[in-house]
């Protein structure tokens, strides 16, 4: 299957490479590659290999070497809040086409490949069996994710935010409940599980961790995304701050968590595109835990 991995992997950089994100990149280099193998090729045996990082670091060697040669340390302390978080730290690149490198974006897939600190940065699941469940699992949160995306494109279309349109948070979690379940149950497990939430602790300290590190942000923070991510967790820790300083069960502490989020909600606009999706993505149930 190695060609195959290639040639998906060359799709999916190259509609990077013309200004897609990663989740569109994908999606249209998953039509093309269908277009041009086949309808019934089976393509999640290519673009799903069971992988636990789900980590995106460009197969670059600008973006390899960030990761693997010059900030080690970093990378060590992000690999110990979870290796997920790793590719924070590429994400002001802009890709350029011409810096694809093949020999890098083998070694990214190889599932011997060990991140600084020597967590592998794939972790593959060693019987088949296992693989297919969570290949059946993704499948599951692709179709959640897909549903949350032209749901959300209806309420941009009438003028609304996704948090002041309830009835279609309904639609979505009534499917979650319902023709998603039957796609994966141990997906519904996880969707139901209430420490998910957790997920935007750790993002949050992973971006913490990266704007506060004086050598990373002298190197490379002189941009627009960092920018954007340090006024964003400027935001969150005084938020998190007001909160932390009220009892448990005080509603005002509520009423804080709603004012920051429609804060973000009209802020978060003329931030950088790849910071938005990372808060979409990552914070939709932020515990607002504090990272300082």
């Amino acid at each position: 299957m190695q060609i195959f991995d290639d040639y998906y992997g060359i799709l999916v950089n190259k509609y990077i490479s013309q200004g897609a994100n990663e989740e569109d990149a994908k999606t249209l280099a998953e039509q093309e590659f269908l277009k041009n193998m086949g309808s019934d090729f089976p393509l999640d045996r290519v673009t799903f290999k069971g992988r636990e990082a789900r980590a995106y670091i460009q197969p670059t060697s600008e973006s390899y070497n960030r990761v693997f040669v010059d900030n080690t340390e970093l990378v060590k302390s992000l690999v110990d809040l979870d290796p997920e978080v790793v590719g924070l730290i590429t994400m002001d690149i802009d890709y350029d086409r011409d810096e694809f490198n093949l020999s890098v974006y083998r070694k990214l897939q190889d599932p011997k490949t060990k991140l600084p600190g020597g967590e592998l940065l794939n972790k593959v699941r060693k019987t088949p069996e296992q693989i297919e469940e969570l290949r059946i699992e993704n499948r599951a949160w692709n179709a959640y994710n897909d549903l949350r995306d032209k749901l959300e494109a209806i309420a941009l279309k009438d003028g609304d935010t996704w948090r002041e349109r309830q009835d279609l948070q309904a639609i979505l979690k009534k499917a979650a409940n319902t023709e998603i379940r039957q796609i994966s149950e141990k997906w519904w497990k996880d969707w139901n599980d209430p420490e998910r939430g957790d997920k935007s602790f750790r993002y949050a300290r992973g971006l913490y961790e990266i704007v506060t590190d004086e050598n990373f942000m002298s190197r490379y923070g002189n941009t627009k995304f960092w920018d954007d991510v340090k006024e964003f967790m400027t935001y969150r820790i005084i938020a998190t701050n007001m909160r932390e300083e009220l009892p448990a069960g005080d509603k005002r502490r509520s009423t804080i968590r709603d004012n920051y989020n429609a804060l973000i909600e009209v802020e978060s606009p003329k931030w950088h595109p790849k910071l938005r999706e990372i808060i979409r993505r990552n914070f939709e149930n932020d515990t607002l835990k504090a990272v300082d």
